[in-house]
């Protein structure tokens, strides 16, 4: 009987221990998360809101091992938007490193947040309304 308790305790000690290092493993068997930003900007802005992103962000997006894909989408029709911009995490946790590391970068390129704010204004001139989405990917659906 001893034992028997003696190796329930261990058991549930090293669940416990291992059990979080296991379950933070990921598998391609797992589904992945994305985020999907929705920005409406008139079309005679887009070029140009493209080259700030492109000068200004992509360089932070290529520098976050968190983020999989970053595909930036071009309205063709319908729901009245312009720009759709899909990130690709392997969890909800990697999002949220993501999301950190951005910070991270974007404070270290400019050190002052007046500048900082400077290069907000920067893409705020040319956004005219913005939503976000967080959505999981449906395993077994994909071609």
């Amino acid at each position: 009987m001893k034992i028997q308790i003696r190796n329930a305790v261990i058991c549930v000690c090293l669940t416990l221990l291992i059990g979080p290092v296991v379950a933070d493993e990921h598998t391609e068997d797992e589904a992945h998360v994305f985020s999907m930003q929705t920005f409406k900007i008139k079309w005679s802005d887009i070029d140009s809101y493209l080259e700030v992103y492109d000068r200004e962000w992509m360089p932070l997006v290529k520098q976050n091992e968190f983020i999989l894909s970053h595909n930036i989408y071009e309205h063709a029709w319908g729901p009245d938007w312009t720009l759709l911009i899909v990130e690709e995490y392997r969890s909800m946790a990697d999002l949220a490193k993501a999301r950190e590391k951005l910070d991270e970068l974007w404070q270290a390129k400019y050190p002052d947040a007046s500048d900082r704010n400077a290069a907000d204004r920067e893409f705020d001139k040319y956004v005219n309304g913005h939503f976000d989405s967080i959505v999981t990917e449906r395993l077994g659906y994909s071609k």
